[in-house]
């Protein structure tokens, strides 16, 4: 292979020579050969049959123009025509190319504005030094020159369709897309618009209309292959790697070959390796196959486009970046995404061999990597940026790029978009702010040091770049897009609102503005706003466009519609029924080839298909967030799994799914969204974050619970102190959706009659878990014996059963057996109680809940009780910050009351030994303070959270009373975790004060 590429330099200047001597025999041969011609003359050459001395030069110079290679010497040869011919058009034209492509952007426009002072309305000339101002970056100065030459020339389709090419390097999509419709207005069926058009809403993430533009291309006789291929790229796009393979599959059939048959991963296109649809199609299986976690597999389609030699380059290209990904996770992979790459680097200085001296393998060694850093393609940076794995993120590397003297600002943003795409944003913006220091005027690199700032959360900075550019281009959606952005991850909700209004005042036809405004005003807590939002998407449903369009159709009397489907929606019917009519006519058409082959309807199915998925999509995710937002989590579950299988690349729906597993218990389940967002992104900081905490929390663990507890009053039934001590270890089974634990428990028991303390011993079995999303529960035995042995041996169970009612009624189903020792007579005679308990609790909304609760009480000595409770609470303000006020009425009572004996003075015996209220009624007022002081705020996140809540209330018996509990909750370094609660009880008639602790290491 190097002894052909030495062939080619050793030949290429001689066909360089012969190439000469052909233009000059093509100039002098026709003179030369007057002598031969006869009386006639019938050999005498006509006049514009003679070449030129300049066009012989003009035509040497374009043939060593279109090769890369040979662009210098292009350059020479026109500068030698310009320097005898100054103001020649032509010359001066394609030498402006010939500069941009080498990199000089400040000689080509130099030479065009020369050109242009002596022709200032030349709107060739306009155009092209717009787009020569567009190639350095000059996004203002592009634009200006490109709306001078339309104002010269307003119906100018080429240069109309330049300015549109210009405008999508810098982002201003509204515009481009409002110079595609005007001109479909004129050529509704061009085929090369609709493609362009379909280019712009894709990068606008308008992938819904993208797709109905594909669709009607597909119904003009568009290539299949070629629509099977834009359709795979758009669901990558939007990370639909399911659909994007099914996509794939039909590319790779036969032109006129079933599309539904199962087809083994990567079975390349076998007729014609150098295809060129081999390799998209290769690379975005490949994507879409590690998207869905079967790794080798993807690994298998890289393999095939390194068999293929069209592909080959772009295979280790592909290899190194999907290796440079998995390497976040994964540190084995560095260097095989560096060899990767130093394979693709061999491979692409084929393709560029004027640097093949600067790119020698032995000047690729990253500890004296020599050649220059300007002006090199970006795919060369790309692959130098892989190669040199960790080099390029060490300092001295950085400040390499930043104090070279001849560096330019689009070589800094080059270079940046690598450490962009690699999650390096503290990187990127450093280099964009240097580029932005040589050349103020360089838009892509402003843009991007806006948006680098801002992902390295430096909001401030970030915004006065995005005000700036802003206000010099106040219609540029990409800038304006960002901004909103921005301001919302900057918490500044009302104003990132107020920008997604503006843009979507400036295109009412972009869904996307007011798709992120709703996710906005959902994170601003402003529900009715996001959904008022979400609505607007739905309206018009699409189910009254179709009634509409179907009264067109000769079809419409024999379509199975329900006979109530028929009528006009009115306005009563919900948004849930704004798009079933339509997935009902898919349907019957997918059934019913009659209806697959009518015009009408198949006009009448592409033109909604677009209104269709947004319609969808805005009702899902809003169901969704409703209904997480209530806290109702099992009907939330439901709604986001809808919502992820029609839109699975949805990376908030996806974080979101796993939030409301996490909140149901799930643990087990919570890590599929995680995995799926990583395999998405595998830098996804929070996915990561979340599924590394579901790892911590399915750890073993050790703790101690220490409980110290103090009562006095209602004359001798309460004067007791308790101490426990319980030391556990627990072990979670399923990431902690199930857990086991065994703890061994000290009692120090001292009533204030006595004159000791009585000590006992025992042991503790405890099973909790999450059987289903409906279905909670747990089990715990305490066996205790006493070291004294006339009070003996007891047994002690508490078991629960929840079973949560579609998320509006949650019953739990208790039995509870303890003791009931609040004095030494209690304990004599080994009190004790089974509690047998129902409640009821219903989340209505997530600031209103209700409970009922009812305890039926066995003692020991055959007495009896009955306790019922209800509440009602609100919360006034919500998470983090949160006060509630809760009001509850309860009822006890008591079948025996209490019965004292008494030896003169002297109390020697109660009968029934603990408090018997007797039909008492107790009314309570609760003030509720809950902070929560936690860094990361998600489900399963470490925790550092108070709640204080202060009681006042009364009785039948007027004991008015005050009572103070408090808990704190604090996780530290990911295995301590600490519990403090307390309580302090005052009234006339009992006093009561606690505290206890929870102390837990996880391995």
């Amino acid at each position: 292979m190097n002894g052909l590429h030495r062939r080619e330099r050793t030949i290429r200047p001689l066909l360089r020579m012969l190439l000469a001597v052909a233009i000059f025999m093509g100039l002098w041969l026709p003179i030369g050969s007057l002598s031969c011609v006869g009386d006639e003359g019938e050999f005498a050459p006509e006049p514009h049959e003679i070449i030129s001395d300049l066009d012989a030069r003009l035509a040497l110079a374009r043939v060593l123009s279109y090769r890369f290679h040979t662009l210098g010497e292009a350059r020479e040869a026109y500068e030698r025509i310009l320097s005898e011919h100054t103001n020649h058009l032509e010359a001066g034209l394609e030498l402006s190319d010939v500069l941009v492509r080498l990199g000089d952007v400040s000689a080509a426009r130099k030479r065009l504005q020369r050109l242009l002072a002596d022709r200032p309305n030349h709107t060739g000339l306009l155009g092209r030094l717009a787009e020569v101002e567009a190639a350095g970056g000059h996004a203002q100065e592009s634009r200006i020159l490109f709306e001078q030459a339309l104002r010269i020339e307003p119906d100018n389709v080429p240069l109309q369709m330049a300015y549109a090419q210009a405008m999508n390097r810098w982002g201003d999509f509204y515009r481009i897309e409002r110079i595609y419709r005007h001109l479909l207005q004129k050529s509704p069926d061009d085929v090369h618009l609709l493609e362009k058009l379909a280019e712009v809403l894709v990068s606008t993430q308008r992938y819904e209309e993208a797709e109905g533009i594909y669709e009607r291309l597909k119904r003009h006789g568009w290539d299949k292959r070629r629509f099977c291929l834009e359709m795979a790229k758009l669901y990558d796009r939007k990370k639909d790697f399911a659909k994007a393979l099914e996509a794939i599959a039909c590319v790779r059939q036969p032109i006129d070959g079933p599309t539904s048959a199962p087809l083994a991963p990567c079975t390349a296109i076998e007729s014609d390796p150098a295809d060129a649809w081999t390799a998209p199609a290769l690379e975005i299986e490949s994507r879409a196959l590690n998207g869905l976690g079967n790794r080798k597999e993807a690994e298998a389609c890289i393999a095939t486009l390194l068999n293929h030699p069209q592909t080959e380059m772009a295979g280790w290209l592909a290899a190194a970046k999907t290796y440079r990904k998995l390497a976040a996770s994964d540190e084995t992979l560095w260097e095989t995404s560096q060899d990767a790459a130093a394979r693709a680097m061999r491979l692409a200085v084929r393709q560029y061999p004027d640097l093949a001296d600067v790119l020698r393998p032995e000047n690729l060694k990253p500890e004296k990597y020599l050649p220059p850093l300007r002006n090199l393609p970006k795919t060369i940076v790309s692959i130098l940026y892989l190669q040199f794995g960790k080099l390029v993120l060490e300092e001295a590397w950085i400040d390499r790029l930043l104090s070279d003297p001849e560096v330019q600002a689009l070589d800094l943003y080059t270079w940046a978009e690598c450490y962009t795409e690699d999650r390096r944003p503290d990187i990127a913006w450093r280099l964009c702010a240097r580029g932005v220091e040589i050349d103020p005027a360089c838009f892509p690199a402003r843009l991007a040091l806006a948006e680098n700032l801002a992902f390295d959360r430096r909001f401030s900075d970030s915004l006065k770049v995005l005000e700036a550019l802003a206000q010099e281009d106040p219609e540029n959606v990409k800038v304006w897009i960002t901004y909103a952005r921005v301001l919302s991850w900057d918490k500044q909700y009302d104003a990132a609102i107020d920008r997604y209004d503006r843009i979507h005042a400036h295109n009412p036809m972009d869904p996307v503005p007011v798709r992120e405004s709703a996710r906005v005003a959902v994170w601003a807590k402003r529900m009715d706003e996001a959904m008022r939002r979400y609505r607007s998407l739905m309206e018009p449903s699409v189910d009254e466009r179709l009634l509409q369009a179907l009264k067109q159709s000769p079809s419409m009397p024999l379509l199975q519609v329900p006979a109530a489907d028929r009528r006009e929606p009115n306005t009563t019917d919900t948004p849930s029924k704004g798009y079933k009519r339509y997935e009902t006519l898919i349907e019957q058409m997918d059934r019913n080839p009659e209806f697959s082959a009518d015009e009408t309807l198949q006009r009448i199915r592409i033109d909604l298909l677009p209104e269709y998925r947004i319609q969808k999509w805005a009702y899902l995710e809003s169901e969704a967030k409703w209904k997480a937002w209530n806290l109702h989590f099992l009907e939330a579950k439901d709604a986001y799994e809808a919502l992820t299988a029609f839109d699975p690349g949805n990376a908030e729906a996806l974080f979101d799914d796993a939030q409301v597993k996490c909140s149901l218990g799930l643990c087990d389940e919570e890590r599929a969204p995680y995995e799926a967002l990583l395999r998405m992104d595998p830098t996804h900081a929070q996915a990561k974050r979340g599924l590394e905490r579901n790892d911590i929390r399915s750890r073993p663990k050790i703790g101690i619970n220490p409980l110290i507890w103090s009562e006095k009053g209602r004359g001798d039934l309460s004067n007791i102190v308790v101490h426990r001590i319980q030391v556990l270890a627990e072990m979670p089974i399923r990431q902690d959706r199930y857990a086991v634990s065994a703890g061994m428990d000290s009692f120090f028991e001292r009533p204030g009659s006595a004159d000791r303390t009585f000590e006992a011993l025992g042991y503790t079995l405890h099973a909790r878990g999450v059987l289903s999303p409906s279905l909670s529960g747990n089990l715990k035995w305490t066996h205790k014996v006493y070291q004294e042995a006339d009070l003996g041996a007891s047994d002690f169970f508490d078991a629960l059963i929840r079973w949560k009612i579609r998320d509006w009624l949650h019953v739990d189903f208790g039995f509870e057996r303890a003791d009931a020792i609040a004095n030494a007579f209690a304990l004599q005679q080994q009190s004790r109680a089974d509690r047998w308990k129902i409640g009821i609790h219903s989340q209505m909304t997530r600031r209103l809940e209700a409970g009922l609760k009812a305890e039926a009480v066995d003692y020991a000595d055959d007495n009896s009780g009955i306790r019922i409770a209800g509440s009602i609470g609100y919360a006034f303000t919500d998470h983090p910050k949160i006060f509630k006020v809760t009001l509850s009425e309860t009822y006890r009572n008591t079948q025996q009351a209490n019965r004292f004996f008494y030896q003169g003075d002297r109390l020697v015996d109660i009968v029934y030994p603990y408090w018997t209220p007797q039909a008492l009624t107790e009314s309570t007022i609760t003030l509720e303070w809950v902070h929560d002081l936690a860094k990361e705020l998600f489900c399963g996140a470490p925790e550092n959270v108070y709640d204080l809540r202060l009681s006042f209330g009364t009785d039948t018996e007027d004991n008015a009373m005050v009572r103070l509990e408090g808990d704190w909750k604090l996780e530290i370094a990911d295995h301590w975790l600490l519990v403090l609660r307390g309580l302090i009880h005052e009234s006339r008639q009992w006093d009561a004060s606690g505290v206890w602790a929870e102390i837990r290491y996880r391995f």
